[in-house]
């Protein structure tokens, strides 16, 4: 399942209650707000009362908690499933024995006055470890919810490095866009920088100085650490950051790039800018595969022209005859296929030999859960549980379903953006949530598209919104398979357009040369 992190805005409760399934709450009015729009969705929305133990961040103060409780429980909509509580993150308290009993306690008393089992309680983040790997733990602590140690292999008390973790999942890389020698010390008097602060210079000759394209509103330049021991980082401004280059003995010049390990502050700034690229960087040890199998569909990848773009954009085209298998282990090194919409069930199958699992975006002007839908048959069939799990898939630019699709959309938690969804929130930001949502704890990423969705914006999307939707699946770089419905309405699209957005998906920019 997939929980909201933060406490979240009344002005958001519609987005949350159809992106997530539970959330952390603290105040009462919100909560009321999230029962009326999950009623409205005809769904049920999950949610954990925090208690504030002391950091004074988020959370219901204590003696207040049995009187949130009895109202929580009297909202429909909403299913009050355990406590929880911040500790470390403002005020910097840490967890201990002591306060997590106090957690435990409150939630034993829940249970006794309501007669209602608390299944969760949450113990708090990374800054929780040290105290489970003491022994001191409570025993009825059974969540934690996880951020920094996982990210970046550092407990948050002390930011040791946990055991059997890496510190340099993540890098910034950045390109140099000069390199001179200058002096050491500004020349002249000197005042405050852009950033009202004064500093002060070591003299220390001239040096080898080098300037990069990225700054203070970009990341939070305090928390970077060179990958290279002898590169130190002088100073930024708000676009370019400054570093000594005199002791390295790389030969760095202008074009060439260098690369940080970033702190949480850091990897926080940069992960949220949106002038940072992010790109996942495979093991250097897996050569990554240019392959882009495809099956032949009339008027879209059946021509040389089709073949002819792939190769301009790096791909090796291999055409796949009926019933042809893919190469064995090419997914896992970054082979991609594009195919009719009638061979997907077969097709994920042969991927569930060698992706350990998969998301699915479902881009389509219906959700094809009738009785002989496509959807609903990946869905039912036994052989994806575990590999194909319905939380990983995202179902977008709905507009319009029967009763028994709706239903099963509500039974299964299918994440479901209509074109309504669209018109409040914006394809951009729901294609940020769809990726995410598809790609939490999957291998890979499975596109079916329906191109009857895109209609000029008459109901739905507008070739600019279907070409973005595409740019950012390829930028994600998590794209395996697309699934084309090649049986469509011939007078809303023609195939050289449907041909220009598979193109999209696979990485064609508006200024390829």
């Amino acid at each position: 399942s997939v929980m909201l992190l933060r406490i979240p805005p009344i002005t958001e409760v519609d987005e949350i209650v159809s992106s997530v399934d539970i959330s952390l709450n603290s105040e009462l009015s919100v909560l009321r707000a999230l029962s009326e729009a999950a009623l409205r969705r005809g769904i049920v929305h999950n949610v954990i009362l925090m208690v504030d133990l002391g950091d004074l961040r988020e959370g219901i103060w204590p003696d207040e908690i049995l009187h949130a409780v009895h109202e929580t429980i009297d909202m429909s909509g909403i299913e009050l499933k355990g406590i929880g509580t911040n500790l470390t993150c403002y005020g910097g308290v840490l967890p201990s024995e002591k306060n997590m009993q106090m957690l435990a306690d409150w939630a034993k008393r829940i249970e006794d006055n309501f007669s209602r089992k608390m299944h969760i309680l949450s113990g708090g983040n990374s800054s929780s470890l040290p105290l489970i790997r003491s022994g001191k733990m409570p025993k009825e602590i059974n969540h934690l919810r996880i951020g920094e140690a996982i990210l970046l292999g550092r407990e948050t008390v002390f930011r040791k490095k946990w055991p059997g973790t890496s510190q340099k999942v993540f890098l910034l890389s950045s390109e140099l866009i000069e390199v001179k020698t200058k002096p050491s010390v500004p020349i002249g008097d000197t005042g405050e920088d852009a950033f009202g602060k004064k500093h002060e210079f070591a003299d220390k000759g001239n040096m080898r100085r080098g300037i990069l394209n990225v700054g203070r509103e970009d990341v939070d330049v305090s928390g970077l650490t060179p990958l290279e021991k002898d590169i130190s980082i002088l100073g930024a401004s708000s676009d370019h950051l400054l570093v000594d280059l005199t002791e390295s003995s790389s030969n760095y010049s202008v074009g060439k790039r260098i690369s940080f390990i970033p702190n949480y502050s850091a990897l926080l700034a940069s992960m949220t800018s949106s002038y940072v690229l992010k790109k996942p960087v495979n093991d250097e040890s897996v050569k990554e595969s240019n392959i882009l199998f495809y099956e032949k569909i009339s008027g879209i990848t059946s021509d040389r022209e089709w073949r002819i773009a792939a190769k301009e954009l790096g791909y090796n085209p291999v055409c796949l005859k009926n019933n042809e298998e893919y190469e064995k282990s090419a997914f896992s090194k970054g082979a991609r296929a594009v195919i009719k919409s009638s061979s997907l069930a077969s097709k994920l199958s042969e991927m569930r030999n060698t992706l350990k699992s998969a998301g699915l975006i479902w881009i389509s002007d219906k959700p094809s859960l009738g009785k002989e839908g496509l959807l609903k048959l990946i869905i039912e069939k036994g052989i994806y549980e575990g590999w194909l799990e319905t939380e990983n898939i995202v179902l977008l630019g709905i507009q319009h379903a029967e009763k028994k699709e709706r239903e099963i959309i509500n039974s299964e938690h299918l994440s479901t953006y209509t074109m309504e969804d669209v018109d409040l929130i914006n394809i951009r930001q729901i294609m940020h949530k769809a990726l995410r949502k598809t790609s939490s704890g999957t291998s890979g990423l499975t596109v079916y598209y329906n191109p009857d969705v895109s209609d000029k914006g008459v109901n739905g999307f507008t070739d600019r919104e279907t070409h973005l939707i595409m740019e950012m699946t390829a930028r994600s770089g998590l794209l395996k398979l697309f699934a084309v419905e090649a049986d469509i309405q011939k007078e809303n699209m023609c195939e050289k357009k449907i041909k220009s957005f598979i193109l999209s998906a696979l990485g064609k920019r508006i200024l390829d040369y």
